[in-house]
């Protein structure tokens, strides 16, 4: 495994500014170099086989992101910290997506069911998932304390 920093974030915004510091303000999608760390249980495992190389990591699971919201237009927006056993056993979730809740029920023990989070679980990249999940909670946070609905 590389040698890498470990960074604790106080909030999304902190998360948000290390993230952009570590990638001289290129698109985070596109640079390796920083990975958030939620549950962590895939990025781990990728990290020991020298899959994942990141030089920075940004510890996120302590930060609220751990909501499950109903989209206007019917879809779900499913936070970059919100743990699997609680995804699959939210009402919202059971009730209108009830393959997606026995898939999680079914896929892992119950020990990475309580520890792993969706975005890693859910995309080969989870990367790209957790960063998007974490500026929409930025930007909607930002909108309400402005005002905004």
């Amino acid at each position: 495994m590389k040698h890498f920093q470990l960074k604790h974030a106080a909030d999304v915004k902190q998360a948000l500014d290390m993230a952009m510091t570590q990638t001289n303000g290129a698109d985070l999608q596109s640079t390796p170099s920083t990975r958030f760390l939620a549950g962590g249980t895939t990025l781990l495992d990728l990290m020991k086989l020298d899959v994942e190389r990141p030089t920075q990591v940004i510890d996120i699971h302590r930060l609220p992101l751990d909501k499950v919201e109903t989209l206007d237009g019917g879809g779900v927006t499913i936070g970059a910290t919100v743990r699997n056993a609680d995804l699959a056993n939210h009402p919202l979730i059971k009730t209108h997506y009830p393959v997606l809740s026995q898939a999680l029920l079914s896929g892992t023990s119950a020990q990475l069911r309580n520890m792993a989070t969706r975005p890693a679980a859910t995309c080969c990249n989870g990367r790209a998932a957790s960063t998007s999940a974490i500026r929409r909670h930025h930007a909607t946070s930002a909108n309400r304390a402005a005002g905004a609905p």
